[in-house]
Parts: C-alpha cells; sequence; structure tokens
C-alpha cells in the first residue's frame, strides 16, 4: 500500500465540471481500443436509463463508450453523496466521472438508492443503521439487476465476472458495506435487528467468499467496524481529507461529531486493518482538508480521477 499525500493551494477556485447527461452527437470511432481503460480512447459516450428496481421505482443511467463492440467491458457502479437524505444518480460528481471512464472503455452505472426523510433521522443512530441497510438492498439490486442483464442479450456489453462498486461520500459508505459486510460478522444487537427488518442477508450482496467485485472506490466514505473487512474481500481504492467533519478520517460520531449519530471509522483504520489482513489498498490523502474537496476544486477533482485509473487497473 502506498499512502499519497497532496496539498492543494488555498488559492485555486474552479468549478466543478458538470456534463451532461444526453448522448454526445459524434461519430463512433474505429473499434480498435488500444489503450483500452487507461486513457480516454472514445469521444462518444451513450447513456441508457434502466429500471432496475420497479417495486420501488429506482432507477439507473448505464454509461458506455458510443461505437465500441465489446461485449465483454469492465463494469464500475458508482454511489451519490447526500448523506443519505439528498442527491441522486445525476450528481455531477457522479456525471463526470461515469462519462470519463466510459470515454476510457468501461462501462459505467450510477444508481438511485431510497433516502432518509431527514436529516435527524441520520442523527439517530439507530434509525440511520436502518436507512442504511435499506440503501445497502438497493445497490444488491442494482448489482443483480447488471449482471441478470449478461445473461438476457447482454444489452450494456458489460463483464460480469469484473466489477467495481464505489461512490462519493454516502454512497461510498454504502459501497464499502455491500462490498465488505457478510453474514459471518458479529453484529451488534440494533445491526441485526435492521438487517432482519430489511429482509435480512438474503436481501443483501452477503460476499461470504472472493467474487465478481474487484474494488472498492470510497471517495470520503467509512464503515461502520472495521473487523468487517475480508481479507479475500475487494480491494480497497480509497480518498479522503483529514479534516474531514462529516465522514471522520479516523473514527468517530458522522456530522461533525454529532454524539447521537452513528460511528463510522474512516480511511485511516481502513488502511491500517487492511495491512493487517494483507488487503490490497491504496489510499490518496488531502492533508487539512474537509469532506470531498473534489467537490469544490475542478484542479482536485482531476487529480483524483487521475489518481483512480491506475488503481482501477491494479484490480482486474
Amino acid at each position: 500500500m502506498k499512502l499519497r499525500l497532496l496539498t492543494i493551494a488555498a488559492t485555486i477556485s474552479a468549478t466543478l465540471l458538470f456534463v451532461g447527461c444526453q448522448e454526445d452527437q459524434i461519430e463512433p470511432q474505429n473499434n480498435d481500443v488500444e489503450g483500452r481503460y487507461e486513457q480516454e480512447v472514445f469521444s462518444a459516450v451513450v447513456i441508457d436509463s434502466a429500471e432496475y428496481d420497479t417495486d420501488e421505482g429506482l432507477w439507473m443511467d448505464i454509461y458506455h463508450p458510443s461505437g465500441d463492440a465489446s461485449t465483454n467491458r469492465r463494469l464500475v457502479i458508482l454511489g451519490h453523496g447526500g448523506a443519505f437524505v439528498a442527491g441522486s444518480r445525476k450528481n455531477p460528481l457522479m456525471v463526470d466521472y461515469a462519462t470519463r471512464l466510459a470515454k476510457h472503455g468501461y462501462v459505467v452505472a450510477t444508481y438511485d438508492y431510497r433516502l432518509a426523510g431527514g436529516i435527524n433521522v441520520m442523527l439517530d443512530s439507530l434509525q440511520s443503521l436502518n436507512v442504511v441497510a435499506r440503501a445497502m438492498s438497493d445497490a444488491t439490486n442494482a448489482i443483480e439487476f447488471l449482471i441478470s442483464s449478461a445473461t438476457s442479450g447482454n444489452p450494456f456489453g458489460l463483464d460480469p465476472g469484473n466489477i467495481v462498486l464505489g461512490g462519493n461520500s454516502a454512497g461510498a459508505v454504502l459501497a464499502l458495506h455491500v462490498g465488505h459486510m457478510d453474514e459471518s460478522d458479529s453484529l451488534s444487537v440494533g445491526m441485526s435487528q435492521v438487517m432482519t427488518a430489511q429482509g435480512g442477508w438474503a436481501s443483501q450482496w452477503n460476499p461470504t467468499s472472493a467474487g465478481p467485485i474487484k474494488a472498492i472506490i470510497s471517495l470520503a466514505g467509512g464503515i461502520h467496524k472495521t473487523h468487517w473487512l475480508n481479507s479475500y474481500g475487494p480491494r480497497l481504492i480509497m480518498a479522503h481529507g483529514t479534516w474531514d467533519p462529516v465522514v471522520p478520517y479516523s473514527c468517530g460520531h458522522v456530522i461533525n461529531n454529532t454524539q447521537t449519530a452513528t460511528i463510522l471509522c474512516g480511511t485511516a483504520p481502513l488502511t491500517s486493518k487492511s495491512e493487517a489482513l494483507n488487503l490490497e489498498n491504496e489510499a490518496l490523502i488531502f492533508p487539512e482538508m474537509l469532506h470531498c474537496p473534489w467537490n469544490d476544486s475542478q484542479a482536485i477533482n482531476d487529480q483524483l480521477f487521475d489518481y483512480l485509473v491506475p488503481e482501477l487497473n491494479k484490480a482486474f
């Protein structure tokens, strides 16, 4: 594991790149895709939308390169931030990174998940666990929908055996729990209750052995208990500001250290636990920066993306 420290001058002031969700009207490129996954090799992206859970009315957008004939492309699934009370698959960072990764040759899905009724719910440790468990079920349905599509005509041209699950902030919290938490884990009484209320392990991804999810992208994310990490689990690709008051870089109560809120352990303890387990991991650290600094600076946004590209390649 290599720990990377980046210091960005406080004078940088660039806005986050906003990418529209319509298809680019550009002629398809030649299907010779030397450099796929390593650099931008397509100039146009197609965006499909699909309702992956008709009972809950949940949708995803699927980005894939226009003019690409490949039918076994790596899949990246991204969850948006918003403290589990706001946000959607149209989140600007998700749209930006999904578009860029699709131009590198990936298939990328951004998905909606059920949210809490208000921030007060997330300030209550037990209620917030119920929200996260419910969102985990939604993420599981999204994964299974995409895997199933590969055996039903494979309309998105994806490889169901090579998946990365990730997200930003709340989406990263979600990805970490889905990708590493399983029925062999020791759960608190409260966590056991909320898992049961959401359908038990039958409704969860439940990765009891190495599987198709090869890596977790955690952008300012954390996990409730670091002992839920699995040595056979997906590689961790992390980024975090050390002064993050929303999802702690270390372990602590979320949302400005609100004592009634749940505790999450961020990138520092995730790195330590991964090293102890010999779990492959990488961390890009932003000293003395707050929550998701890449949301407020295009320079940091670009640096983060440039860090992710080679790290994703190491996962496959």
